[in-house]
């Protein structure tokens, strides 16, 4: 791969490498373990994973090895955007949970809420597989108290961010995950129409996000 890239024994947790299987390509700003598939494209967040720390910490050891492109302040900075990840990436996961069980209990009431939004995705020519949908960056706004027991921490943060739309016009809402990075989701999309008496017409929003 040449000069811009190296090749070393698998750094990611919980990979027992016992030949070379893992790249940094440098030239394009990635790495990439062929023998477990990890992959990484934030060098601060690989570097977090790798030593067990936070990005925070990740960040004070590589200042602390002699990286200047990185000023103190942005100790600071990379907390709060470690949160924002986590919040996303939470909120993503329970998510398309619950549209996994949604599928998989369609005749439970409890989950009467997902019946517009399970027949639109089959509608959509997508096949109601549970091992499918739980690979795909789709997933269902479901009400609050559903969605909590899916957020193992920072429910605060992760309703502040979803708030606005968690109310009877878009509760069961298909949702779209948009990536800055293969490992990094940027936002969110809601989609509608399934739920409106007029599905002629879109109804696609999305979820407010600073960053």
């Amino acid at each position: 791969m040449g000069n811009t890239s190296l090749k070393g024994c698998c750094p990611f947790p919980g990979h027992t490498d016992s030949s070379p299987s893992c790249y940094i390509v440098t030239s394009k700003k990635f790495v990439k373990c062929f023998g477990c598939g990890s992959y990484e494209t934030n060098p601060i967040k690989f570097v977090a994973m790798v030593t067990g720390s936070s990005w925070a910490n990740a960040v004070k050891m590589l200042r602390d090895k002699g990286v200047k492109s990185l000023p103190a302040k942005a100790v600071q900075e990379v907390q709060e955007a470690e949160i924002r990840d986590e919040v996303k990436s939470m909120l993503a996961l329970a998510f398309n949970t619950v549209l996994v069980e949604a599928i998989d209990k369609k005749n439970d009431p409890e989950y009467a809420f997902a019946k517009e939004c399970v027949e639109y995705i089959e509608s959509r020519g997508i096949k109601l597989d549970k091992d499918l949908i739980k690979w795909l960056p789709i997933g269902i706004l479901p009400p609050w108290v559903m969605l909590r027991k899916h957020i193992l921490a920072n429910s605060e943060r992760c309703y502040d961010y979803i708030k606005d739309w968690i109310t009877a016009d878009y509760v069961g809402s298909l949702v779209f995950f948009y990536h800055k990075t293969p490992t990094e989701i940027s936002r969110f999309k809601l989609r509608a129409d399934h739920l409106r008496k007029d599905k002629t017409s879109k109804d696609i929003v999305y979820v407010k996000d600073e960053n």
